[in-house]
């Protein structure tokens, strides 16, 4: 019987216990709001007060002002390091349309490139007929599933 510690596994580790998963950037999460905290130091958030524009000079396309904009530095950021496993929650909720399909036409070339996996929780499924594989929602309270979309 599967509990505890092995409830939920990505990559045949502990999701919710192995630390190494995220230290070695095998699995990263993107998503929530814009936050300064930028590294820790065992269970202390070490956090800097540099701004966007800083942390981000050099990357084209990113002009830190809106929104959008900010979302978009948060997402350069996040994807600074390869990754096995990219975790989203509604990453592309201030993202206008155009930067949206871009980002996920981004995310299917790694996937397709790298073999990387990408699950993605949304309520926007515009565009994910020709991006997901698998899509799981829940409909009058019940799981749904329908497997290999493309």
């Amino acid at each position: 019987m599967v509990g505890g510690r092995d409830v939920v596994r990505v990559l045949n580790r502990s999701a919710f216990h192995d630390t190494q998963l995220v230290c070695s950037g095998d699995l990263t999460y993107l998503g929530g709001s814009w936050s300064k905290t930028i590294g820790s130091a065992g269970e202390v958030p070490l956090q800097g007060d540099f701004s966007a524009e800083h942390m981000i000079f050099g990357v084209e396309g990113i002009d830190p002002v809106s929104d959008g904009q900010r979302q978009r530095v948060q997402i350069c950021m996040g994807l600074l390091h390869p990754f096995q496993v990219l975790l989203l929650d509604e990453v592309t909720v201030n993202l206008d349309v155009v930067a949206r399909m871009d980002l996920l036409d981004f995310f299917k070339e790694e996937c397709e490139q790298r073999g990387a996996t990408i699950v993605y929780a949304t309520h926007i499924f515009d565009g994910l007929e020709t991006w997901a594989t698998h899509l799981a929602y829940i409909q009058d309270g019940e799981l749904k599933r329908s497997e290999k979309l493309t």
